[in-house]
């Protein structure tokens, strides 16, 4: 009887055929792979993100027009988070026409997962409400917390207690 072959080249071999009957049912082609590569230079994608990316929606000409807006993405995690929520060229620009340009990814994610538009960020400007971080904004958004809301917050006075006042000991 002959001896049984090693496991790891049938396993390696299974894997293969797995990531390929994968990648065919999703669409992946190497035109798509070679597309998403020409269309971030420099970003490493591997076959596994290829699946990854296809998940989530993101196409050559998305990822082209996230190049454009001035990302320049590092990680291949950042896009299929981005992509995911709905971060487009058209959402960047809205959030840039609102006085926020250059954010990170990440803060671009955050923002577009919890509805933070240009004409939130404008309803704050008009309160009064400026200079805010991308984290703030994302905060008061996550709670709900409106424009009007905070400018009601500014205009009344703030009485705290004194330290010590009504202490008894």
């Amino acid at each position: 009887r002959a001896p049984a072959p090693p496991a790891a080249p049938r396993d390696d071999l299974d894997q293969a055929i797995e990531r390929a009957v994968a990648a065919k049912s999703m669409g992946i082609t190497p035109e798509y792979g070679a597309q998403l590569r020409a269309a971030a230079p420099g970003l490493r994608i591997d076959d596994e993100d290829l699946m990854g990316l296809k998940a989530v929606g993101v196409t050559p000409q998305w990822l082209s027009e996230m190049v454009r807006s001035g990302y320049r993405v590092r990680h291949v995690e950042d896009l299929t988070g981005a992509r995911a929520v709905g971060v487009t060229g058209a959402y960047v620009a809205d959030l840039a026409s609102a006085g926020y340009r250059n954010l990170d990814i990440g803060d671009l994610t955050a923002m577009r997962a919890l509805g933070v538009t240009g004409n939130y960020i404008r309803s704050l400007k008009a309160a009064g409400i400026t200079g805010l971080t991308p984290q703030r904004i994302v905060e008061l958004r996550a709670q709900g917390i409106s424009a009007e809301a905070l400018r009601g917050w500014r205009t009344r006075p703030v009485h705290l207690p004194r330290v010590g006042a009504g202490a008894r000991s």
